[in-house]
């Protein structure tokens, strides 16, 4: 294990492993010349781990990543018969999935790798739920890993994020899966789409690329599409975990604003309010939504000075004078709920 991480550059990884064999064998002189230069290394540059991790072919990644791209070939049976080694390299795998986002986004490099990562693990999981949750030791960590790559994929690249979402969904409502996975993926991807329903960027004029069937250019109309794939089958799992979700009304709140405003399918929205659990919560929210404006929105003369040289009284005295000066502003929800923010 202390030769296999320090063929892959981890050096503090090996020089563990080095140490707990010389507890065993403290007098092995080959162990303790190869923990000596084990801790005499150099922290390693991250983009070469990365560069090793995905592209050495002595880890045999390249072809998992060329199987993985057939989705006739992933299944059931292609994890029941590669099932160990598919561990070994799952284990290296998750760790690139629990990157951390500060070093992420500032390496295209790195995203790349990353974005093939996501891919790779995606089909992994939507191809064979079932074997996948119950057969490797590691499925718990790449699950939780494609949790983080939904809320931070849009920053990259949308694809990872739908890959990621389509993943969870597949997990989620396969009943061969391991319970405690299912559930896992279940609240992760309402935290999720939650997420992307906040995410308050303008909508392109131009339609996007589909991806996993789905060609919403922003999050926030992509969440839509997403929350009616896990819910139109109806799984009494995926309804306990709706239900019992404490943000589920929030994200009631802002899909309706999606829906009602940009028009994105309203389905999700539907299957989500005829839980019963979801539609009391609803009836007793006292939540309000606030469509504070910011100032500078509505023109030059907002907020300027009198002559005395203080500011104007506003003309605007109730919050649905604030409303209607922004619909005759046209000013979108969106921007109006970022700016509240």
């Amino acid at each position: 294990e202390g030769q296999g991480g320090d063929g892959l550059g981890r050096a503090m990884d090996a020089a563990q492993s080095f140490h707990q064999g010389l507890q065993l064998a403290p007098e092995h002189q080959d162990l303790k010349d190869r923990f000596t230069a084990a801790r005499a290394e150099p922290s390693p540059n991250i983009l070469h781990q990365f560069k090793d991790l995905v592209f050495a072919a002595r880890l045999g990644l390249e072809t998992l990543f060329r199987t993985l791209e057939d989705p006739h070939k992933t299944n059931d049976a292609f994890v029941e018969s590669n099932m160990v080694v598919l561990d070994a390299q799952l284990g290296l795998l998750a760790q690139t999935l629990h990157v951390n986002t500060s070093v992420l986004f500032e390496s295209p490099r790195l995203c790349d790798a990353y974005d093939q990562i996501v891919r790779a693990c995606s089909q992994l999981v939507a191809g064979a739920p079932g074997a996948f949750s119950r057969r490797l030791q590691h499925a718990e960590s790449i699950t939780r890993g494609l949790c983080l790559a939904v809320r931070i994929g849009w920053h990259i690249h949308h694809g990872i994020a739908k890959h990621a979402a389509t993943a969870l969904i597949m997990l989620s409502l396969c009943p061969s899966a391991d319970e405690a996975l299912r559930r896992l993926a279940v609240k992760q991807l309402l935290g999720g789409l939650l997420r992307w329903l906040l995410d308050a960027r303008p909508e392109p004029d131009r339609e996007g690329e589909e991806v996993c069937g789905c060609n919403c250019p922003v999050p926030w109309k992509a969440a839509a599409c997403f929350l009616e794939r896990l819910l139109e089958p109806k799984a009494h799992l995926v309804q306990q975990e709706c239900e019992s979700w404490p943000d589920t009304v929030q994200l009631c709140q802002w899909l309706t604003l999606s829906v009602r405003d940009y028009h994105a399918t309203p389905l999700g929205l539907v299957a989500l309010l005829q839980m019963p659990g979801v539609a009391r919560k609803a009836m007793k929210s006292q939540a309000k939504v606030d469509f504070f404006i910011a100032p500078h929105i509505f023109g030059d003369d907002f907020g300027d000075l009198d002559e005395s040289g203080d500011e104007k009284e506003d003309e605007w005295d109730s919050p649905e004078d604030t409303l209607e000066a922004a619909s005759q502003s046209d000013v979108p929800w969106w921007r109006a709920a970022q700016m509240s923010r």
